[in-house]
């Protein structure tokens, strides 16, 4: 039982360092992708994430919240209205 935790736990980990090394996303990554386009990406508005979660909720995706402890992304959004639209105007 040991022995077989523990190859579980050894091939997670050669699996996380494999994917360590990989980009997580680029300016290019996913422009008018095939699978964009079916799960409802919005491409070339200055408000598509905006846009994108509505049309997303309108075809019925569900999302979460979700805070781990280690901040997994770390950026500026706007958290506001005003300055959601100071972003899109600047």
């Amino acid at each position: 039982m040991l022995e077989m935790q523990l190859n579980v736990e050894y091939k997670f980990v050669c699996l996380l360092k494999l994917l360590i090394n990989l980009p997580l996303i680029s300016c290019d990554y996913e422009e008018k992708a095939a699978w964009g386009i079916e799960v409802g990406w919005i491409y070339g508005s200055q408000t598509g994430d905006v846009l994108t979660g509505l049309k997303m909720h309108a075809r019925g995706w569900r999302f979460v919240y979700c805070m781990p402890v280690r901040a997994a992304f770390k950026g500026s959004t706007p958290i506001n209205l005003s300055d959601h639209l100071t972003q899109v105007l600047f």
